[in-house]
């Protein structure tokens, strides 16, 4: 910990990127050379996952059959499951990672080592920040997608349920029950507004177009060997 409060003192906290910032924070993150900290970075801004928590995902973990990630309870603040939908474009992000894995367990795995996952990502920070002169931390893009949520006027408890925050005190939580398809409408809403803002489109777009249908097929029969069980 004190080695993040070295690195990030100097910068002055935003608390999230502003929406005219974000392409610029986009091209920045282009530079990184490191393929899976590029993913790695959009992936936290339009899933609104805790660092902690996106660094050790596993293959295991993706339901590319169903577009889902399960999240087990074990890596959660909240220690509970965490099945977050997940929209096109996010699906279309992990099949690139996942044929790109070289046979590592691990999402975003490690550069040097492909049986460890991500590491500690000051460095990624520091380069993109000294890149775009935009002072974020990782959990600035948490801030961030929460806010594109609420400024889509997502209801509360479904931008909760989302980020796997704790709705334990929320009484309307304790009774309303949200099934997948309603938070992924949700989920695809506010990726399409940060892919506008990022203006991955065009040509862009290119590069995540989804894989054909008995390409996945193939993906989710290749899981099963790598993690030794099916996914769901």
């Amino acid at each position: 910990m004190a080695r993040y409060a070295y690195h990030f003192s100097s910068y002055p906290r935003q608390g999230i990127i502003p929406d005219l910032k974000l392409k610029d924070w986009y091209r920045a993150i282009g530079t990184l050379q490191n393929e899976v900290a590029r993913d790695f970075l959009l992936f936290l801004l339009l899933t609104g996952m805790r660092f902690g928590e996106t660094r050790k995902l596993k293959w295991c973990h993706v339901d590319f059959e169903n577009k889902i990630l399960v999240v087990p309870r074990e890596l959660t603040k909240t220690d509970r499951e965490h099945r977050l939908p997940l929209s096109d474009f996010l699906v279309s992000l992990l099949q690139k990672r996942y044929i790109y894995r070289n046979r590592s367990e691990w999402v975003f795995q490690s550069c040097r080592l492909k049986d460890k996952h991500l590491g500690g990502g000051v460095a990624i920070v520091s380069r993109v920040r000294a890149k775009s002169g935009i002072a974020f931390t990782f959990h600035d893009l948490r801030r961030t997608f929460l806010t594109m949520g609420e400024k889509l006027d997502v209801p509360p408890y479904a931008l909760k349920r989302l980020v796997n925050h704790s709705v334990s005190n929320d009484m309307t939580g304790r009774y309303l029950i949200l099934d997948i398809e309603r938070l992924r409408s949700h989920m695809s809403r506010i990726t399409s507004a940060f892919l506008e803002l990022l203006d991955i489109n065009g040509s862009d777009m290119k590069e995540w177009k989804p894989l054909p249908e008995a390409d996945l097929t193939e993906i989710t029969q290749l899981l099963i060997p790598l993690n030794g069980i099916r996914i769901m």
